[in-house]
């Protein structure tokens, strides 16, 4: 999940060019996994060794329906997961907040279907 996102938002111009000012790291978690991804400026990364400024933690049942190409009711979007007690978000929620549509489109890359910007 989270190398597709990573491969296919450095593939979308129209993604990188929102981002070319934000400057912002922070952690995907389900029960199996931790992924630290950087946004730095234009460009999309995972760097296991930075410390995120937030992290959005969910089991990996509520990961998989959210990246489904028609999720569930209740799991199509972060604020959906987090409304219905199925995601957690931990540390600096401005820093999300601030970065929140970014953030929201960039997961949309896991899903297996063209997003829209």
């Amino acid at each position: 999940m989270i190398k597709d996102i990573v491969d296919r938002a450095n593939a979308d111009p129209l993604l990188l060019a929102k981002c070319r000012f934000i400057g912002i790291v922070f952690a995907i978690e389900g029960d199996t996994h931790r992924t630290v991804i950087r946004v730095d400026h234009g460009q999309v990364s995972v760097d296991p060794d930075a410390a995120p400024d937030f992290i959005l933690r969910a089991h990996d049942d509520a990961w998989a329906d959210f990246i489904q190409p028609m999720p569930p009711r209740g799991t199509h979007d972060i604020l959906a997961l987090l409304e219905g007690d199925r995601l957690t978000i931990a540390g600096d929620a401005l820093a999300l907040f601030r970065n929140l549509r970014f953030v929201k489109l960039l997961l949309d890359q896991a899903r297996n279907e063209e997003v829209v910007a």
